[in-house]
């Protein structure tokens, strides 16, 4: 299992940098908006996830290969905690998604909400509240260190710790962000009828696609993190904890990983464009050494 998740952690983190990259070459014929701001933050999210995540598994490879290591240390606290920062922010970037088409919906006319320099100042801002956030599970010692797994977890064991931390990496994005899902819906409903330009109706209904993608991709993290919630509500109901239960539940995080750096590209029209135009440059490069 422990190969199985270092690949899978790997190409996941392959393929954002990838997609980064691609972003920054093309840059002249796409140029960087405020919605290339925020996929770059779902991407840089996905990939300190992806890292940290395979510097742990990498450590507990070794110390199944050497059994008297220990790594209790700075850095295993470190990276529990890095990696919880990564994960909320991957949910947090899906909110501030969310929170653009509300700007561009409801607050259309005032275009400072829109700009790209907002964009820039609310996205470094959430990086900052998900930091001091997640400090608290550091200060009051929620981590613990596993010694037959050589790293350090949050323990399915300590139901406050593992509530505490649930409610700001899943909880509060997942709830804001159906909330402004309905209001806009409501919104929508409630102000077609008065809309006077049609180009404000097609707007509306493009901003509307843009959130149902953003709900799908919630819903993708949503229901691949449900098996690692079925398996701590049965450890609350029987009180039997499975040996491999956080195996299984940084597995299904870094597959969550993976799908999620590929799905962004089919359901975001521009990382589809940047795609095409790659593999079109790419086509007429390969002719062209084979001449030579």
């Amino acid at each position: 299992m422990d190969i199985i998740i270092l690949i899978l952690v790997s190409v996941g983190s392959i393929t954002s940098i990838g997609i980064l990259s691609l972003m920054f070459y093309h840059r002249r014929q796409y140029p960087i908006n405020t919605s290339s701001i925020l996929i770059c933050n779902t991407y840089l999210a996905i990939i300190l996830s992806c890292l940290t995540l395979l510097d742990m598994y990498a450590y507990n490879l070794y110390g199944l290969l050497h059994e008297n290591t220990v790594v209790n240390n700075w850095w295993c606290y470190g990276r529990i905690y890095l990696l919880d920062v990564g994960t909320g922010s991957l949910y947090f970037s899906c909110l501030l998604k969310a929170c653009f088409r509300l700007f561009s919906i409801v607050f259309y006319k005032n275009k400072r909400l829109q700009s790209f320099q907002f964009a820039l100042q609310i996205v470094i801002l959430q990086w900052i509240i998900v930091f001091l956030l997640l400090i608290y599970p550091l200060v009051l010692q929620y981590y613990t260190y596993t010694s037959n797994l050589y790293q350090c977890q949050l323990p399915f064991t300590n139901f406050k710790a593992v509530m505490s931390v649930s409610t700001i990496l899943f909880f509060i994005p997942m709830s804001s962000i159906g909330l402004i899902y309905c209001y806009i819906m409501y919104y929508i409903k409630h102000r077609t009828s008065t809309l006077m330009q049609q180009n404000r109706e097609r707007s509306y209904q493009r901003d509307v696609v843009v959130l149902r993608r953003i709900i799908i991709l919630v819903t993708i993290l949503a229901i691949l993190s449900s098996p690692t919630i079925a398996l701590w509500m049965y450890y609350i109901v029987t009180n039997y904890l499975a040996a491999q239960i956080y195996h299984i539940q940084w597995l299904i995080h870094s597959v969550s990983l993976l799908i999620l750096s590929i799905a962004l590209v089919f359901l975001n029209s521009e990382l589809q464009k940047l795609l095409s135009i790659s593999l079109r440059q790419n086509r007429r490069i390969q002719p062209a050494i084979i001449m030579q």
